[in-house]
Formats: C-alpha cells, sequence, structure tokens
C-alpha cells in the first residue's frame, strides 16, 4: 500500500452552498464551496499540490467565485462560532474571539459567510482515476450571513 501524501492546512474563505449539518444528496458527503479565495490562501493550497480554480474561467455561474476550490468529508464536520463577543474580550484577546465555543446547529450557515477552514489535502484514487481533494476537518464562522434570512414570498404567497 502506497503512503499518501497528506497536508494538514488552515486557510480563510466565503462560504458557498455550505452542508456542514447534513449530507449533501448528490455526494452523501458535508461539502462546502471555499470562494474568493485570497492570495496567502492560494499560495498555501498551491503548496499543497492542490489544483485552485478560476471562477472566470469556469463559465457564467462561477463567475463571481474568484480563486476557489470545493471541500468535502464523509464524517461530520467540527464546527465552531468564531464571532467576535464581549463576554470573550480579554487583555491577550481583545476582539473577544471566542476559543472552543460549538457552532449551534439551529442557527443555519448560508452563502457568503466567512470562516477559517482547516483542511486535510491528501491523494485519492478511484478506479483508473487519481487527483488531490480537500477535506474538511473544522469549520470557524467569523461572520455569518444566516440561511434564508428573509421570506421573500411573505406568510402567505397567494
Amino acid at each position: 500500500m502506497s503512503e499518501k501524501n497528506t497536508v494538514t492546512v488552515r486557510i480563510s474563505a466565503t462560504l458557498e452552498w455550505p452542508k456542514l449539518f447534513e449530507k449533501d444528496e448528490m455526494s452523501d458527503k458535508y461539502v462546502a464551496t471555499l470562494i474568493n479565495l485570497k492570495p496567502g490562501a492560494v499560495k498555501i493550497l498551491e503548496a499543497a499540490d492542490m489544483v485552485v480554480r478560476d471562477g472566470k474561467k469556469e463559465g457564467e455561474k462561477q463567475a463571481n467565485y474568484g480563486r476557489f476550490i470545493k471541500a468535502s468529508s464523509k464524517f461530520e464536520v467540527r464546527v465552531y462560532d468564531g464571532r467576535p463577543d464581549e463576554k470573550c474580550k480579554t487583555e491577550d484577546n481583545p476582539k473577544g474571539i471566542p476559543v472552543g465555543v460549538r457552532w449551534d446547529n439551529q442557527v443555519r450557515i448560508g452563502n457568503g459567510s466567512k470562516a477559517m477552514v482547516e483542511l486535510v489535502v491528501e491523494d485519492w484514487t478511484f478506479k483508473n482515476t487519481s487527483g488531490r481533494g480537500a477535506y474538511m476537518n473544522a469549520v470557524k464562522i467569523m461572520e455569518l450571513v444566516e440561511l434564508g434570512g428573509s421570506d421573500q414570498f411573505g406568510a402567505d404567497p397567494f
């Protein structure tokens, strides 16, 4: 059995189509597209031999993604709350970023939420194809855009 080239990285990203508490029906995995990656995050991923896609080259549907990757996990992703909280402010933590506070999974995470993401980047092989994948290990939500923030149709759409 050959050894996998495995690297753990942490990057900042904007989440698109995050499914962090329920598996995606198509892939049967927890998934998120990490979009608008900044040059530092792209450099980290490319150093881990990950292919970072360019939304402008992917067509109209993904033109606003900037540089992006798709990440997944077969296993439940650890999700933490990283939004500033006055109660967490200390001399060592002037921004009040909570540490180790698990996310309330009743609060739905929507497109545009900003997060720190820990990924395990490793080789994969399936039948006669192989590549390199990004697998989510943990996500820390820094800025929330709540899913379904308002009902566009109102209480009664008729």
